[in-house]
């Protein structure tokens, strides 16, 4: 295979570019956030899991459950993320939802639960969609992806819940699924 010749201005324009792309790529990654996980729990209905364990090793989140009665349609979910306040032990809530999980998971709409959802599939079997079956799932060293935290979470301390449930939450016919709390500090 003949070798084509390139002159020194051809070399030293590729070199100038590759440093000029390493400055822009540590530029961008010295503006990048980064979750470190520290601690984690959950409580679960028997009725619906044989287990349901949630904890944090190596600074990332690990689940481990099984499932024994199927997560179908109705089941809903409620994310709270709240904020550490200054020299307390105290929490501010910033902002919550309420999500059917069946419709999120099924869904071809891009949003912020989409995407981390999405983020958890890769380390996990986690499925795409519902009913959810009978049987063991999980999620092994998962680690938030910086791309993924919204611009309006600033660096702290936070607290996130995590509730699954049926029926209307904080009702009489409120049935609970399971409880998740999650501290993490933003960096």
């Amino acid at each position: 295979m003949a070798q084509r010749a390139v002159s020194a201005d051809q070399v030293m324009q590729k070199v100038e570019y590759r440093k000029k792309s390493v400055k822009v790529t540590f530029a961008h990654a010295a503006y990048l956030r980064f979750v470190e996980f520290h601690s984690a729990g959950a409580s679960f209905n028997p009725d619906y899991f044989s287990n349901f364990t949630l904890h944090t090793t190596n600074n990332t989140m690990n689940v481990d459950m099984y499932i024994i009665q199927p997560l179908k349609s109705g089941f809903r979910a409620y994310f709270e993320f709240q904020l550490r306040m200054s020299n307390t032990r105290k929490y501010q809530q910033l902002f919550s939802y309420h999500i059917d999980v069946c419709t999120m998971v099924a869904s071809l709409k891009v949003s912020l639960l989409k995407k981390w959802y999405n983020s958890l599939k890769r380390y996990g079997n986690f499925l795409s969609n519902c009913p959810v079956t009978e049987g063991h799932y999980y999620l092994k060293g998962w680690n938030w992806d910086p791309k993924l935290l919204p611009s309006f979470l600033h660096t702290g301390e936070y607290r996130i819940r995590g509730y699954g449930y049926y029926g209307i939450y904080k009702s009489k016919n409120e049935v609970m699924v399971v409880d998740c709390d999650v501290h993490i500090n933003i960096i």
